[in-house]
């Protein structure tokens, strides 16, 4: 059987999730694994600064819907947090590594210790610690899972540089592929929701549709478009989604600000609002009177149950694929 190191199991895993690019720093505490990437035909792309790191890889896993890795050291971790902050606000499915000092320092006043989990954790969707170098793919596999389910964004592991180094049988080590682990299959909504919710647009008088980061996921308009296309109702979009139908389209009227787009304003005034993949924030003034009419009915479609009425209740809300939800209600 042949032997191989954590760092080698790292590389192993990355790969299977299809990863090339890694976006860091190069320090002590992630030589190990940088010295086996380098040998192999992984990308690095080595940054002055850690935080530019991050937003590298929060960039790249928005603009490609491939997870954005970024690597770094200890304590220059600190300076990564800004960038995991802005990550986790533009839902980009970043993964996170850091180095440390050995398992067996750790709590001991190690090399450059500081409490990396803890620190990660209220800015990301979860911070875990490496401490078996047998369970590698699992944590990798983990972290992408959570990445990219619900609403994304970044999760962040530390690896011991005693992990990384770790020698063991391979055999005794097992990988899932990643369709064992994070499945393709479209995320579709209850059949009676979507017939409610057509219903509501049926009778509607003044709907408005407006498309957050969430409907953005898939890159590609072809769902929304053909939705704007068979119903004909008028459609505002921001951040992730702006594009993905044009807004020379006749049934598009641009960016989803209410002071600055007229179109968007008349939010106040519609009698159906219908919320893709757009969370019930600050900047629809929490989908409260007099922002949103308080006899206005509320169609919300979102892959997070949690953002589901979260701070207004809906008429409608549905689970599920911003993109395989529009397509159930357009057939």
């Amino acid at each position: 059987m042949a032997r191989v190191t954590g760092s080698h199991l790292i590389c192993k895993a990355l790969k299977l999730e299809g990863v090339k690019n890694i976006f860091g720093l190069a320090g002590d505490h992630i030589l190990p694994v940088l010295d086996v990437m380098a040998d192999q035909d992984f990308r690095i792309i080595d940054t002055r600064h850690e935080q530019a790191a991050v937003h590298m890889a929060d960039a790249w896993s928005r603009l490609t819907e491939q997870p954005g890795v970024c690597m770094y050291t200890t304590p220059g971790f600190a300076n990564a947090i800004p960038g995991l902050t802005n990550a986790m606000h533009t839902e980009a499915p970043v993964i996170s590594i850091a180095g440390s000092a050995d398992m067996h320092d750790l709590g001991r006043g190690g090399q450059q210790e500081i409490d990396q989990i803890h620190m990660a954790a209220p800015v990301t969707k979860g911070s875990f610690m490496v401490d078996n170098v047998r369970r590698i793919p699992e944590f990798i596999a983990r972290a992408m899972r959570l990445a990219f389910s619900g609403r994304r964004g970044p999760v962040h592991l530390t690896i011991p540089i005693d992990i990384q180094e770790l020698s063991i049988e391979e055999d005794d080590v097992v990988f899932i592929e990643r369709d064992g682990y994070r499945p393709k299959a479209p995320q579709l909504t209850d059949a009676e929701l979507v017939r409610k919710a057509i219903a509501l647009l049926h009778q509607a008088k003044k709907p408005m549709l407006i498309a957050g980061t969430a409907a953005g996921y898939t890159l590609s308009g072809e769902s929304l478009q053909r939705f704007i296309e068979t119903t004909r109702l008028p459609l505002v979009t921001e951040e992730q989604s702006r594009g993905l139908v044009g807004d020379d389209h006749p049934y598009v009227y641009g960016y989803f600000e209410r002071g600055l787009n007229r179109a968007a304003a008349k939010v106040r005034e519609a009698d159906v609002v219908v919320l893709l993949g757009r969370k019930q924030d600050f900047t629809i003034g929490f989908c409260r009177p007099p922002h949103v009419a308080a006899n206005a009915k509320i169609i919300q479609i979102d892959p997070s149950p949690l953002e589901i009425g979260r701070n207004r209740g809906v008429d409608v809300g549905m689970i599920g694929d911003v993109a395989s939800v529009l397509d159930q209600m357009t057939k």
